[in-house]
């Protein structure tokens, strides 16, 4: 894969084939050039010799975070869930009105899938939606504008008698301005769902009517004689669990008492956990979990992808991007447990690499391995990472260096019998500069719980995670063209070690 240049010899802008995926195209300088080649041990390796390689043209490219909305672009199977699902929605239409919570943690496709639901709803008779995405109001804004929402899906004459039968209930000032203002038309359907609102809010006794006067306009709607099977209008509320306190109720207040009429059915993407008291609700009582039970009448939790289909949708995304030679089976089995198989995460780490590739001059004489490694590394291991490019002081060390040490001393001294004595002299150095006395009469396993208190916060628990001393020794084994100076670098500066805690007097030197 190789960055192109506007009037490139290869054929530039003009004649390079689109990347999939939802992709951007980005074509970077010439002096910016990569293209894709197994990293080998010569002196100009990695990035920077890989931009002279002609072979594999084809510019990188940038995933968007946008919900999918067609079926083409599903890459996790949410179509088949999506089918269902409005076949339900259809199936009962005459059910009701009804609230179904599709319930997921951040980035997990709830949008996907609600967008996915709204394109197999197109294809079904008197069907109607409306889209409210709850993030973009606040406080009774977002009473009011969901109201809105939906009153602007009605047809212009049923909204005019809705407008008509207020007049008729209020005093004798407010009906002539109401009648007035019907019959100087012509109002548009905004102008009109203005007036409605004005007429249902303005007071608490128009509010108190506010749920009777709405379901008389849905009803209106539809179950006219020329409308069979009877219409139905499903709203889709989106991104409900960004959303503060004021707003989530404002937004549950407008489903629940005034919109809570046959006719309407309403689909809510939110996390349920995030909405929880504790949550983004403060009240912990009891009457608190109850409110939200009243709103929800079922939820839908969409299972997290199997491991074969989210290491499918890797796949992809690297070949939409242009980094698919670079993942082999272990990093893309790594990306997946580590991002918990969520497509929003792995697509920003697959951005991430992206970025740093093309853009920082750091990575020009190493293998492009070496930038999703390190990447995966900061990604999910932060605070290791920290460590590893802290900055450097007095005794400082390679933190890389340390912790595969550790490694090594941990599996001899859980070895059975004692040490070596061939490796004895690496174990003592090892306690030695952690503060330890040398490994003499004391069991391995007392010098390894001495050893865990003084080692730097993390290191008894990663060297059991295989993923993560995967990860480290890849790093390691990749070829660098650079002296060890340029090492430095690109494993991150020397760290200072960081404060330990003290040694207990039982383990003073013998």
């Amino acid at each position: 894969m190789e960055f192109l240049t506007p009037g490139d010899d290869s054929g530039g802008a003009d004649s390079a084939e689109a990347p999939t995926g939802g992709c951007a195209r980005y074509y970077a300088p010439a002096h910016a050039r990569l293209s894709t080649v197994t990293p080998v041990r010569t002196r100009r390796t990695g990035l920077a010799r890989t931009r002279r390689d002609p072979a594999h043209r084809g510019p990188f490219a940038l995933l968007n975070d946008e919900p999918v909305a067609e079926s083409g672009a599903d890459l996790l199977g949410a179509g088949r869930a999506a089918r269902r699902l409005a076949g339900l929605l259809v199936a009962s239409r005459a059910t009701t009105p009804f609230t179904l919570a599709v319930d997921a943690g951040w980035g997990m496709g709830k949008s996907s899938l609600m967008r996915l639901v709204d394109a197999e709803l197109a294809d079904a008779p008197e069907v109607h939606t409306v889209w409210y995405n709850a993030w973009t109001s606040t406080g009774d804004d977002a009473l009011e504008g969901l109201i809105k929402s939906v009153l602007l899906r009605f047809d212009r004459r049923v909204l005019r008698r809705g407008l008509q039968r207020i007049s008729e209930r209020r005093a004798l000032l407010r009906a002539v301005r109401a009648v007035t203002t019907v019959a100087a038309g012509p109002l548009g359907v905004a102008g009109l769902v203005d007036e409605l609102w004005r007429g249902l809010s303005v007071n608490s006794q128009a509010r108190n009517e506010m749920r009777e006067a709405i379901g008389a306009l849905v009803q209106e709607w539809s179950e006219t004689a020329e409308f069979r099977p009877r219409r139905l209008l499903v709203v889709f509320i989106d991104d409900l669990d960004r959303c503060s306190e004021e707003t989530v109720l404002a937004v549950c207040e407008a489903v629940k008492v005034y919109l809570d009429v046959p006719g309407l059915a309403f689909v809510i993407g939110c996390d349920r956990a995030a909405l929880a008291p504790n949550g983004l609700l403060r009240d912990p009582s009891p009457a608190a979990s109850a409110f939200m039970e009243r709103i929800f009448h079922t939820s839908y939790r969409i299972p997290v992808a199997d491991q074969q289909d989210v290491r499918e949708y890797i796949d992809r995304c690297a070949r939409a991007v242009g980094i698919d030679r670079l993942l082999d089976e272990r990093l893309t089995t790594l990306l997946a447990e580590r991002s918990a198989r969520n497509p929003r995460r792995i697509k920003r780490l697959v951005n991430g690499f992206v970025l740093e590739a093309t853009l920082n001059p750091m990575w020009e004489d190493f293998p492009p391995e070496a930038v999703v490694r390190t990447l995966l590394l900061q990604y999910f291991y932060a605070d290791f990472y920290r460590m590893v490019a802290g900055g450097g002081g007095p005794g400082a060390g390679d933190v890389i260096a340390e912790f595969r040490t550790y490694q090594q001393v941990r599996r001899l001294l859980r070895a059975p019998g004692p040490v070596p004595d061939a490796e004895l002299p690496r174990v003592n150095r090892f306690l030695h500069e952690h503060d330890l006395p040398e490994q003499a009469t004391a069991t391995g396993a007392e010098t390894l719980s001495r050893l865990k208190r003084q080692l730097p916060s993390g290191f008894p628990e990663m060297v059991t995670d295989q993923g993560f001393t995967s990860l480290i020794d890849g790093l390691v084994a990749l070829p660098r063209s650079e002296p060890s100076g340029r090492r430095a670098r690109w494993c991150g500066s020397p760290r200072t070690r960081p404060p330990r805690t003290p040694p207990s007097p039982s383990s003073g030197r013998r």
